[in-house]
């Protein structure tokens, strides 16, 4: 097996894998700004084994000050909206927010009925 960058003539056979894999998730721009690295692995044959794409995402903090739930949805809306404009010129087209488990039912919620978020997948973690 050997390790390389990812090669244009990849991308096609990359589609095709995500198409197989059966799970319902957009193709990434493999080569596009956000994109940071791509490897592929390949046999001795040059078929293609496996490949990892490690694009940028947005995580997305909120940090609760003093005032009623009133003040606070309001707060929430203005820096919805803002940073949701200012995001998408930078060229991102999502952001994630990792909600601890004490407030991801209620504020989960939240997020869905009033801002239109979708659940996303299961998040992992590895430190370096």
């Amino acid at each position: 097996m050997r390790l390389r960058p990812i090669r244009p003539a990849d991308v096609l056979a990359l589609r095709e894998m995500c198409e197989q894999s059966g799970f319902e998730y957009e193709f990434p721009d493999l080569t596009g700004p956000l994109m940071e690295s791509v490897l592929v692995v390949e046999d001795e044959d040059g078929k293609i084994i496996g490949a990892a794409a490690a694009e940028r995402i947005v995580q997305l903090y909120f940090f609760k000050g003093s005032g009623s739930p009133g003040e606070t949805l309001g707060a929430i809306r203005l820096l919805h909206a803002a940073l949701a404009f200012e995001l998408r010129t930078k060229g991102y087209r999502e952001a994630n927010a990792f909600l601890p488990p004490q407030v991801e039912k209620s504020f989960g919620r939240r997020l869905m009925r009033t801002f239109g978020w979708i659940r996303n997948w299961t998040s992992f973690c590895i430190h370096f």
